[in-house]
């Protein structure tokens, strides 16, 4: 067995054993250094179901390739849910990418109307589809 300074792709350097492992159960993958840890470190948060440091950004911020921003630039939207910056926002019938306010939104501004087809905010709905003004939907 050779002896590597640093372990490839997909596993992780097992401290207490020395070994590149692929998977640090019972402990917890640290992705940042890529090593088995005891104790995830400050901006992570444990996951006990896949045994990982979480990248986490305090409230009010949004992760984007593990950094911190106070707001997403577009062609991506502050998820309030994950806290991350995401391309598309999730693909629910509850949850709308505003382009004004560069966000997920749950409820779109009150001078825009929901666009279920691709489940955006607009201000005018496309040819073909009519303002429902009770649900401010475009039907």
């Amino acid at each position: 067995m050779a002896c590597v300074e640093v372990c490839p792709d997909y596993s992780y350097a097992n401290e207490s054993n020395t070994l590149c492992v692929l998977s640090c159960f019972p402990l917890y993958a640290n992705n940042q250094n890529k090593s088995c840890v005891s104790v995830c470190p400050t901006n992570t948060t444990a996951s006990n179901s896949t045994y990982s440091c979480q990248f986490q950004c305090d409230y009010g911020q949004y992760e984007l390739n593990n950094v911190c921003y106070n707001s997403c630039t577009p062609p991506r939207f502050a998820d309030n849910l994950t806290r991350s910056c995401v391309i598309n926002c999730p693909a629910n019938l509850l949850t709308f990418a505003d382009s004004s306010t560069n966000q997920c939104v749950t409820m779109c501004q009150p001078s825009e109307y929901a666009f279920l087809s691709n489940l955006t905010c607009i201000s005018n709905c496309p040819l073909g589809y009519y303002k429902e003004i009770t649900l401010f939907l475009c039907l």
